[in-house]
């Protein structure tokens, strides 16, 4: 009981200070005595009405903690620049957008909406919680080595048969961190590890996270220049491209994008038929390398990529009187083929 008398003195105390009240007025709520609320944890009697109001959208009975970042107030900073950041609104229970000039400020101060919601979530526009897998950071420059289960971090191994004890080669998947997919290996049949799946799918299902990216390989995604509420409004800087993430559109080195997207699909570059298999959608089979790939009697390797970053099992292109041949040059550059 004395505790509680003493709480009630200081928040009353608090609230007069820092909204520059009369003791003699009503109390209005302010972001420091929420945080003296949701930092000391106190124990309330039962039927306690001490604590009956907070900014409009949190729930005192929610037992939410918010960090103390996520109440301090928008700040623009004192710099010279524009860019735009997101801040957490306390009193609307959401991420708003403002331009930021660059330099000070507080850490009320996120890249992405992404990152604010990842930190500051709560109860965003009345919907459920977004679940843990779906809200990592939306840069993943610190984040690379995402994935469901740390045996999806293992390095690709083919196993250590010797060769009495080899057995037939299998096509198998292993989950690359670095392009954030399931690329596939030859694996010899004895040994290897647990980053080893017997499809695309399987090995998808197991390892990838939603990481809130559309944004696969090397590089990381970064600001937009112009964030828009889609990529028609949107400008990214040069050598990045725009594509649609799960909320908000991002920019994606135009390159790996570009190379990420051929891998995906289920036609090679010359146009004839990837190699793959069918589950809710096409999956393309695709590998660094065609030392990677079981292809079928039916089907030739293709370092299918400009650059030759990824490889596919493409299917034979069926020759006839007009076309005897196919030069490899037509093939590399995409260009029509010879009559």
């Amino acid at each position: 009981m004395l505790a509680l008398l003493i709480f009630s003195f200081t928040l009353s105390c608090l609230a007069a200070e820092t909204a520059n009240l009369s003791t003699e007025g009503p109390l209005e709520f302010d972001s420091s005595v929420e945080k003296l609320i949701l930092s000391e944890n106190f124990d309330l009697e039962e039927n306690s009405t001490a604590v009956t109001d907070g900014p409009p959208g949190i729930n005192p009975n929610d037992k939410i903690k918010l960090e103390a970042k996520c109440q301090e107030p928008k700040e623009l900073g004192n710099g010279t620049q524009t860019m735009i950041r997101f801040y957490f609104d306390i009193a609307n229970s959401s991420c708003q957008k403002f331009e930021y000039t660059g330099n000070g400020g507080n850490e009320n101060n996120f890249p992405t909406e992404l990152d604010c919601l990842n930190d500051c979530y709560i109860d965003v526009n009345e919907g459920d919680p977004v679940k843990e897998e779906d809200i990592s950071l939306i840069g993943r420059s610190t984040d690379k080595l995402l994935a469901a289960k740390p045996d999806c971090l293992l390095p690709k191994d083919p196993g250590n048969c010797t060769e009495a004890e080899k057995l037939s080669i299998q096509q198998r998947f292993y989950f690359s961190p670095e392009w954030q997919s399931c690329l596939a290996f030859k694996y010899s049949g004895c040994g290897g590890n647990a980053n080893r799946f017997a499809s695309r799918q399987e090995c998808e299902r197991q390892c990838l996270v939603a990481d809130g990216s559309v944004c696969k390989g090397p590089t990381s995604s970064i600001l937009p220049e112009t964030l828009g509420t889609s990529c028609a409004d949107t400008k990214c800087p040069d050598e990045f491209v725009c594509a649609m993430g799960v909320r908000l559109p991002e920019c994606c080195n135009k390159k790996e994008h570009a190379v990420i997207q051929n891998a995906y699909s289920e036609h090679c570059r010359d146009g004839s038929q990837a190699g793959g298999h069918l589950a809710d959608y096409f999956m393309s089979t695709f590998s660094t390398s065609c030392a990677d790939l079981l292809c079928s009697s039916k089907e030739t390797c293709q370092q299918d990529n400009i650059d030759g970053e990824f490889a596919k099992c493409c299917r034979n292109l069926e020759i006839t009187s007009k076309r005897t041949s196919l030069r490899k040059n037509d093939v590399k550059q995409n260009l029509p083929l010879a009559n």
